[in-house]
């Protein structure tokens, strides 16, 4: 269990070594838009080290073992996205006082404006909110998530203006990202708690249901090191629906298909799997997979069924319509018990089919050998291929999953 106390011990001393190794009020400092603390190269390696301190006062002092994987905004520059940061950070740190008047003014007015409140209304930064707090919590998250949207809107134009073509496009795409996983890591906490109909509007909802909300990885072993499970994801709508999903961040995690597409008020079912020795099982923190999922019009529709023997076409749907902010999410938490009954047995799933032209043009199938039980990337054979069901999985090398 965590302890409260413990992690306020933790924060007073990261307070303490903050002020006084940058010489920066920690009360002061904020993480969105990013200060200039950290965008500049010098100070950002001391406030990784600091940050590196803090996680590991959390993991061995208190027992939160998934600290340094969870979100948080120095876990984001300092570890998950540390190498796109460092990309961008000349760009960011020299738009920065430009990005910071015009944006964060412009920002803060539309808010109040749409909201129709006064300019005096209290800064909320930092506020610790308790469960009565909850509806207040809910228009601050509302307020915050429309400020990080507007922006990433705003400072876009003036990062194009000011930087060279590759520095602009990763310094927009850095901000883009924080804002997501930003977004993800709220979505996911009203999801695990229980709290999906007070989300705000601006963090999105799910239009894809399950029976649960949980994958439950039941009877892993030190023999076997993996579980199983399956969910069948629901479209209730009328409209075709493509989605995605996005595996926790630990390697254990594997999903089948990670690309899809569900018909309307159709199903279609879900394998996940967890690879991982018993003593690798995550404990005290709820790990989420996350998927995001749009709804396309009749001619994406035609072009997806159009491609039978891959998913290319799905993916190019995707990877144009699912740029930018997706406002349909929808969150399975994980759940681990070892001494449940298996409720799927795993068995092992082939390659998909890898598709070539001989010199007649004839589409001819490479058949995969598996050695050991684990898919292998020679071909032993090419054969003719006759008209096969379209797949919606990838040609890559996949885990052993669920038997369906």
């Amino acid at each position: 269990m965590t302890d409260a106390k413990c992690f306020g011990e933790c924060q007073e001393e990261y307070r303490a070594k903050f002020e006084y190794t940058l010489n920066q009020s920690l009360s002061e400092f904020y993480d969105f838009p990013f200060h200039p603390v950290v965008l500049e190269s010098s100070s950002f390696q001391l406030y990784c080290k600091l940050s590196e301190q803090k996680t590991k006062c959390f993991s061995e002092r208190c027992n939160d073992y998934a600290a340094e994987n969870s979100f948080s905004p120095s876990n984001f520059v300092c570890l998950f996205k540390r190498s796109l940061f460092e990309k961008a950070l000349k760009c960011l740190a020299k738009t920065e006082p430009i990005t910071f008047l015009k944006c964060d003014h412009e920002c803060h007015e539309e808010i109040v404006r749409t909201d129709r409140l006064k300019q005096t209304t209290p800064n909320n930064q930092n506020q610790i909110f308790v469960s009565s707090d909850l509806a207040t919590y809910e228009t601050e998250l509302d307020k915050l998530c429309r400020f990080q949207s507007c922006y990433m809107n705003c400072m876009a134009p003036v990062v194009k203006e000011m930087c060279g073509e590759e520095e602009s496009k990763s310094a927009i795409e850095i901000v883009e990202a924080y804002v997501q996983w930003h977004a993800d890591d709220i979505s996911d906490w009203h999801s695990i708690t229980g709290n999906d109909e007070t989300l705000p509007e601006a963090y999105g909802k799910s239009l894809l249901t399950t029976p649960t909300k949980f994958v439950v990885f039941c009877g892993l072993t030190e023999l076997t090191g993996r579980s199983c499970d399956h969910v069948e994801l629901k479209n209730p709508t009328k409209n075709m629906i493509l989605f995605n999903i996005r595996t926790p961040v630990s390697k254990c995690f594997f999903v089948k298909p990670r690309v899809g597409m569900v018909e309307p008020n159709k199903t279609v079912k879900v394998y996940f799997t967890f690879k991982g020795k018993c003593h690798r099982v995550p404990s005290d923190y709820c790990w989420i997979y996350n998927i995001y999922h749009i709804v396309i019009g009749q001619k994406d529709t035609a072009f997806v069924k159009e491609d039978e023997f891959s998913s290319m076409n799905l993916r190019t749907v995707w990877n144009e319509k699912g740029k930018g902010d997706i406002n349909n999410i929808l969150h399975l938490a994980c759940l681990f018990d070892e001494k449940a009954k298996v409720k799927h047995e795993c068995k092992g799933h082939k390659i998909d089919r890898g598709l070539h032209l001989n010199d007649q043009g004839e589409v001819e199938q490479v058949v995969v050998e598996e050695s050991k039980g684990e898919a292998s990337s020679t071909p032993s054979k090419i054969v003719k291929l006759k008209k096969t069901p379209s797949s919606s999985d990838t040609t890559d090398e996949l885990p052993k999953t669920a038997d369906s």
